[in-house]
């Protein structure tokens, strides 16, 4: 299972430029999903002013993300899936699960 520290609230690009290049990555919840957590794999370059990065775009040329999904215990989900909505504050940030860090799943 993972531990929901540390907590850190935002948006996804708010939340990749500020912590996408930690070891093991960034791990986020978002509050519409259940028994799901997302690795960000991917964000196309934010260009642009935060928190939306769209340099006065159109919302459908705002910044692409990718990640990871997978159920708790490490089995993926579906993997390289664009991430909808990330411009939305309803994601969080948690801390690299244990079992990534080991190497090893359920799978």
């Amino acid at each position: 299972m993972h531990t929901e520290q540390p907590n850190e609230r935002g948006n996804v690009y708010a939340l990749w430029k500020d912590f996408g290049q930690l070891p093991g990555g960034l791990w986020l919840l978002r509050d519409s999903w259940s028994a799901c957590i997302a690795r960000v794999i991917t964000c196309t370059p934010l260009i642009g002013d935060a928190p939306y990065y769209s340099s006065g775009k159109p919302w459908y040329d705002s910044p692409r993300v990718f990640a990871d999904l997978y159920y708790p215990g490490g089995r993926t989900r579906q993997a390289g899936v664009e991430i909808t909505s990330p411009g939305t504050f309803s994601y969080k940030r948690i801390t690299c699960p244990q079992w990534w860090r080991a190497g090893q799943s359920d799978q």
